[in-house]
């Protein structure tokens, strides 16, 4: 999709934000350790999840990225 939408061309964090944006999700500043950056807060993202994506599709996602935790977390047993 994202390529189709920007015909072939690189999603920015411009181009993001831009998308974003209708849906009343701005980018934040977030510190992470002694330094900050500026990114998005899933908490922020959820009622814009809930109210246009599909119920579905969220089950699916939470079903995948369940698997692909327990993935790592086996390939990090494996490392001990």
């Amino acid at each position: 999709m994202g390529g189709e939408l920007l015909r072939g061309r690189v999603i920015t964090e411009h181009w993001l934000a831009r998308q974003l944006r209708p849906y009343g999700v701005r980018p934040k500043t977030i510190w992470m350790g002694e330094g900050t950056a500026k990114g998005y807060v899933l908490e922020e993202m959820l009622d814009a999840f809930r109210r246009y994506v599909p119920r579905s599709e969220v089950d699916a996602l939470r079903v995948q990225t369940k698997a692909e935790a327990e993935a790592r977390e086996e390939m990090g047993e494996e490392d001990v």
